[in-house]
């Protein structure tokens, strides 16, 4: 299975603008800045049927923050649109695990979200069936610490039914998400944010 690359979507057109405001506005105010960079970018959130937002905070040093998750549902599906400023460089692992918790260096997040029990996959190209819930695959962060996720998952909710993900965490790995099993290999926790709902 080839390993896919981080789907950047709509976000890829304006990547440059992007960082530099994340740059100019995370610096002062982190969560802020990428909250209005996500609001100038998705005009269809506008429509949203609820939202939620996980501040990504690092492990080792919570009072650094990578950026941010926002998870807007809509009509069609769960948009998960990631922001990160100021996260390690490379290819990382980008995942929604369990428990919403970032204690214990995010280990009490405990295992990737996976209520259907199946195996570990890629969410987006191998649906429930074959892949955890929580298998949000791979973002890739640029040498300054610039990292862009936008995916929408048909079948997520934000607080409904099976698939719910609210009050469970997303953790940054250390190592990218290479497929294999159990879980993907991805090593150490690097980021932590506990998904809250922030309208509905």
């Amino acid at each position: 299975m080839n390993l896919p690359m981080s789907k950047i979507g709509r976000f890829g057109v304006i990547s440059a603008i992007l960082s530099l405001l994340l740059g100019l506005t995370l610096a002062v105010f982190p969560a802020q800045g990428s909250a209005m960079a996500i609001a100038s970018t998705d005009n269809v959130s506008m429509m949203a049927l609820s939202s939620a937002k996980a501040y990504v905070k690092s492990t080792s040093d919570p009072d650094i923050v990578f950026g941010e998750a926002v998870f807007t549902e809509l009509t069609e599906g769960l948009e998960i649109a990631v922001i990160l400023n100021n996260a390690p460089p490379g290819t990382h692992a980008f995942h929604i695990h369990t428990v919403g918790s970032c204690d214990e260096n995010g280990k009490a997040a405990k295992g990737h979200f996976n209520p259907a029990d199946v195996q570990h996959g890629y969410l987006p190209e191998d649906g429930f069936d074959e892949s955890h819930a929580g298998d949000l695959g791979n973002i890739e962060i640029s040498d300054d610490g610039v990292g862009l996720l936008d995916l929408v998952i048909p079948g997520l909710t934000i607080e409904s039914g099976e698939y719910a993900i609210a009050q469970r965490s997303v953790i940054l790995h250390a190592q990218p998400d290479d497929f294999g099993q159990p879980t993907g290999n991805a090593g150490d926790r690097l980021g932590c944010g506990v998904i809250n709902v922030t309208a509905s």
